[in-house]
C-alpha cells in the first residue's frame, strides 16, 4: 500500500523538482509594467514579492515551463487619482509569448504605447480591456490575430465609426463593445465574422439604418445586443427568422425604431431564452398587440416588452411561458389580473406589470399562482380591494410595489408577522388604514419602506429596531401622531428619513445625530417643539465633503418625493445621490439655531421656516455647496450672517417675516433674489427694497461729507443699519469689523450734522435733512 502512494505522488514530485519558477525576462517585464503605473511606490502591487513571479497575484503560469499564460490585474488602478491616467507599453507585453488571457479592465488606460505590438501574441485568445479610457481606433484593430476568440473593450470612449480591420477576424467568437460613442452605420463586414456568436453594441450612437443584412451570414449567432442606440428605421423581426441558434435578442430603447412582428408572416426557428423589445414602437402598425410568435418559445426565462403603448389584456400564457422574469410595464394593457385556471402555478421570479391600466382586486390566492415569487411591481395601476392575505405565505417575496392603486383596509397581519425576506416594501399612494408598524414586525431585513399618502394612524418604530440595514424610511402624509422622540431607534445605515406632514409632537430625537450616513431629514408639517439639536455635525454625511452619497442601488425602480420651499421635487435614487438636506419647517421649534450648524458644509438645502426660532441667524460661511436656505416666517433678528454673498451657488433665499436690519449684501447672487425674500423685516434695506440705506445717502446730493473728528476710528466702521422712528429723526446702528455693536447716532429732522450720544462724534460726515431722504 505504502508503494502505490508513492508511485500516485511521484509525477507530482517529479514536476515540482523540474519547476524552476518564472521566466527571468517576464519577470523583469512584470516589474517595468508595475513601474509604469505611477502608482506610488507601486502599492497597485503591493503584493509582489519573492523571485518567483508565477506566486504573484493576477499572474498565472504554464505548470509544465513555467511561462506567463495569464495576466488578470482587475481595477488595479482604482485608488489612483482620477486625473492619473495609465499609458501601459505594449512592448512589455509582448515579452509573454505563450501569453493567453490578458485581462486589464477598470486601469484608467487611456492608451498602449506601439500598440501593435499585441499582435505579436500569437497564442493570445482572451482580451479584457473595458472600463478604460480608450479612445483611439487604432485599437480596435484586433482582426489579424490568430488565436482570439473574446474581446471586450466596452465602456470606453471609443467614438466615430467602427473601423473595418475588426472584421478581418477569422475566430473571433464574442465581442463586446457597448457602452462607448460609436457612431453611424454598422458596417455590413461584421456578416464576415462567421465565427461570431455573441455581438453587444448596445449604448452607443449608432444611427440611421438598422444592420438587417448583418444576419445572412451569422448562423451561428447566439447573443444580439442593440439597445439603447438611435436607429431611424422600420424593421420586421422576421430578417432573425433563420437565426436557429440565436438565444437572446435586446432591441430594446431604441427609440426612433419600429419593430413589426406581426407582418409579414413568418415562423421563427429559434428558441430564445431572453427577449427585450422593451421601448421601440412595438407593432405600432398592427395594433400594437402582444406579438404572437412569443407562444411559441417554450424556454423563455426573461421577457421586457415594456413602455410599447400596448393594448389588450395579459395572456395567462405569458405566466407561464416564461420561466423567471416578465417586465411588460408602462403600456396600456387593461382587464384584471391573470388568474391560473385548475391547479397551474407559474414559475416567475420577477413580475412587473406596473404603469399599465389594470383593475379590479388581485387574486386572492396568489401565492399559489406565483408561488416561486421574489419581485411584484403592480404600481400605477387601478386595483382596488384589500391587501390578499395570502401575501404572508409568500416567504421569498423581497420586493414589493402596489404604489399609485386604490387599495383599502389594513395591512394583514400575516404580511407583518410572516415574511421575513422582505427588503423593499411600497405601498404609497393608496387608500390603507390603521396599523402601519407593530411592535413584532418580523421586517428585519428590510431595506427600502415606502408608506406615505395613506390614513395610517398607528405607528411603533421601535418595531424596525431590528432592521439594521434600512436605508430608506419615508411615512408621510398620513395621521400619525405621539411622542416621537420616545423609543425612535437608531438605523445606522438610513439615507433617507421623511415624516413629513404627520402629527407628531416632542422634540426632534436626538437619535439622529448617530445616523451618520443620513442625507435626507424631513420632519416638516408636525407638531415638533424645543431647540433644534446641537448634535447634528455628527451627521457625517452633512459635514463631510468627500462623503459619497451614492448608496447600493436597486434594480427596482424607485421614486422619493420631496417638498422644499413649496415645490415639488421627485429624486430618483437610483440615478442621483440623495441631495444632503434638512427640512424642519412647519414645526413649533424655539430657541436659536446653534453654531454648530455652520458645520455642515455638505449640505445643499437648508428649510427651518414657520417656526418659533430666535436670535441672530448663525454665520453660513462654510456652507459653500448651500443651493436653497429658507428661514422665513421665524423670529431671527440682527443683521444678516457675513459672508453668506460668497455663496455661488444658492438660488433659493428666503428670510421673510422676521426682525432683521441692516443692509442687504449687494453681491451678483443676491441680485438675483427679489422683495419677496427679505419682505416683513422692518429694519433691512438696501436693493431690491426700496428702502436706502445710510451708506447709499452719503453720496447724495443732500448730504455733504465733513473731515473725520481727529482721533476718530472712523475707517474701522461700518453702517449697519439706518431707520426712521416717529419724532427722533434716523436711528443709525455702527458695527466695528467684528460686527460688535459701537454705539447708535440719532439725526434730528432739521439737524445740520449728526451728534452721538453720550461718546465723542465718530462719523467722518455730517448729514443734513436725512429723514427727508428716507
Amino acid at each position: 500500500m505504502r508503494f502505490e502512494n508513492l508511485y500516485s505522488v511521484l509525477p507530482l514530485l517529479l514536476l515540482f523538482l523540474n519547476c524552476k519558477g518564472c521566466m527571468e525576462e517576464e519577470r523583469d517585464a512584470l516589474l517595468q509594467i508595475r513601474s509604469s503605473t505611477n502608482n506610488p511606490e507601486g502599492t497597485a502591487f503591493s503584493n509582489w514579492y519573492g523571485e518567483d513571479c508565477c506566486h504573484w497575484e493576477g499572474v498565472e503560469c504554464d505548470v509544465s515551463n513555467s511561462y506567463v499564460i495569464k495576466i488578470i490585474f482587475h481595477y488595479r488602478m482604482k485608488e489612483q487619482s482620477s486625473t492619473e491616467k495609465w499609458h501601459p507599453n505594449a512592448t512589455l507585453f509582448a515579452q509573454f509569448k505563450g501569453l493567453q488571457e490578458l485581462h486589464l479592465p477598470g486601469n484608467q488606460i487611456e492608451e498602449f504605447i506601439a500598440p501593435n505590438a499585441l499582435h505579436e501574441l500569437k497564442y493570445l485568445q482572451k482580451v479584457d480591456l473595458r472600463d478604460n479610457l480608450l479612445a483611439d481606433g487604432s485599437h480596435l484593430c484586433w482582426g489579424n490575430m490568430p488565436s482570439l476568440h473574446f474581446l471586450d473593450l466596452s465602456r470606453n470612449k471609443f467614438h466615430g465609426d467602427i473601423p473595418k480591420c475588426l472584421c478581418d477576424s477569422q475566430s473571433l467568437r464574442e465581442l463586446q463593445l457597448s457602452n462607448n460613442q460609436l457612431q453611424g452605420n454598422i458596417d455590413a463586414c461584421f456578416s464576415n465574422i462567421t465565427t461570431l456568436r455573441y455581438l453587444d453594441l448596445s449604448s452607443n450612437l449608432f444611427n440611421g439604418t438598422f444592420p438587417s443584412s448583418l444576419f445572412h451570414n451569422l448562423p451561428n449567432i447566439e447573443s444580439f445586443i442593440i439597445s439603447r442606440n438611435k436607429f431611424n428605421d422600420a424593421i420586421s423581426l422576421a430578417i432573425f427568422a433563420n437565426l436557429s441558434k440565436l438565444k437572446h435578442l435586446d432591441i430594446s430603447f431604441n427609440a426612433d425604431l419600429e419593430i413589426e412582428t406581426e407582418s409579414p408572416v413568418w415562423s421563427p426557428s429559434f428558441n430564445l431564452n431572453q427577449l427585450k423589445l422593451a421601448a421601440c414602437n412595438l407593432n405600432k402598425q398592427t395594433g400594437k398587440r402582444i406579438p404572437s410568435f412569443i407562444s411559441t418559445q417554450y424556454h423563455l426565462q426573461y421577457l421586457d416588452l415594456s413602455y410599447n403603448s400596448l393594448v389588450g389584456s395579459i395572456p395567462l400564457s405569458l405566466l407561464f411561458n416564461v420561466s423567471s422574469e416578465l417586465r411588460i410595464r408602462g403600456n396600456n394593457l387593461s382587464g384584471s389580473f391573470p388568474r391560473s385556471q385548475g391547479n397551474m402555478s407559474s414559475q416567475l421570479a420577477v413580475l412587473d406589470v406596473s404603469e399599465n391600466l389594470l383593475y379590479g382586486s388581485l387574486p386572492a390566492a396568489i401565492n399559489s399562482i406565483l408561488p416561486e415569487l421574489r419581485h411584484l411591481n403592480a404600481s400605477r395601476n387601478n386595483f382596488v380591494g384589500s391587501l390578499p392575505e395570502s401575501f404572508g405565505a409568500m416567504k421569498q417575496l423581497q420586493i414589493l410595489d402596489l404604489s399609485q392603486n386604490d387599495f383599502e383596509g389594513k395591512i394583514p397581519h400575516s404580511m407583518k408577522s410572516n415574511i421575513t425576506s422582505f427588503q423593499y416594501l411600497r405601498l404609497s399612494g393608496n387608500n390603507l388604514q390603521g396599523e402601519a408598524l407593530p411592535r413584532n414586525s418580523s421586517w428585519c431585513n428590510l431595506r427600502w419602506l415606502f408608506l406615505e399618502r395613506n390614513h395610517f394612524t398607528g405607528l411603533s418604530l421601535d418595531g424596525l429596531s431590528k432592521c439594521s440595514s434600512l436605508l430608506m424610511l419615508s411615512i408621510h402624509s398620513n395621521a400619525f401622531s405621539g411622542e416621537l422622540s420616545r423609543n425612535f431607534p437608531v438605523f445606522p445605515q438610513l439615507r433617507l428619513l421623511i415624516l413629513r406632514e404627520n402629527h407628531f409632537e416632542g422634540r426632534i430625537p436626538l437619535q439622529v445625530c448617530q445616523m451618520k450616513h443620513l442625507n435626507v431629514l424631513d420632519l416638516s408639517q408636525n407638531d415638533l417643539s424645543g431647540d433644534v439639536p446641537t448634535c447634528l455635525d455628527n451627521i457625517t454625511s452633512w459635514t463631510e465633503e468627500s462623503v459619497s452619497n451614492h448608496f447600493d442601488s436597486h434594480s427596482w425602480f424607485a421614486s422619493v418625493d420631496l417638498f422644499f420651499d413649496n415645490r415639488f421635487s421627485v429624486l430618483y435614487y437610483d440615478l442621483f445621490p440623495l441631495v444632503p438636506s434638512m427640512d424642519v419647517s412647519s414645526n413649533k421649534l424655539t430657541g436659536a439655531v446653534s453654531l454648530q450648524i455652520s458645520k455642515l458644509k455638505a449640505i445643499l438645502w437648508l428649510n427651518m421656516s414657520n417656526n418659533l426660532l430666535t436670535g441672530p441667524i448663525p454665520t453660513l460661511a462654510n456652507l459653500s455647496y448651500l443651493e436653497s436656505l429658507d428661514l422665513s416666517n421665524n423670529k431671527f433678528f440682527g443683521a444678516l450672517p457675513p459672508h453668506l454673498d460668497d455663496n455661488p451657488f444658492l438660488v433659493i433665499f428666503n428670510v421673510s417675516f422676521n426682525n432683521l436690519s441692516g443692509p442687504i449684501p449687494s453681491a451678483t447672487q443676491f441680485s438675483t433674489f427679489d422683495n419677496s425674500s427679505y419682505l416683513g423685516n422692518p429694519n433691512l434695506c438696501g436693493k431690491p427694497l426700496k428702502k436706502k440705506c445710510f451708506r447709499e445717502l452719503v453720496g447724495s446730493p443732500s448730504v455733504k461729507r465733513s473731515p473725520s473728528v481727529k482721533g476718530s476710528p472712523s475707517n474701522l466702521c461700518s453702517v449697519r443699519s439706518i431707520s426712521r422712528e416717529p419724532d427722533k429723526g434716523a436711528i443709525e446702528t455702527v458695527d466695528s469689523p467684528s460686527g460688535n455693536l459701537l454705539r447708535t447716532v440719532k439725526c434730528q429732522d432739521m439737524a445740520k450734522e449728526c451728534i452721538e450720544e453720550g461718546l465723542a462724534p465718530l462719523l467722518p460726515y455730517a448729514a443734513t435733512s436725512v429723514p427727508n431722504l428716507l
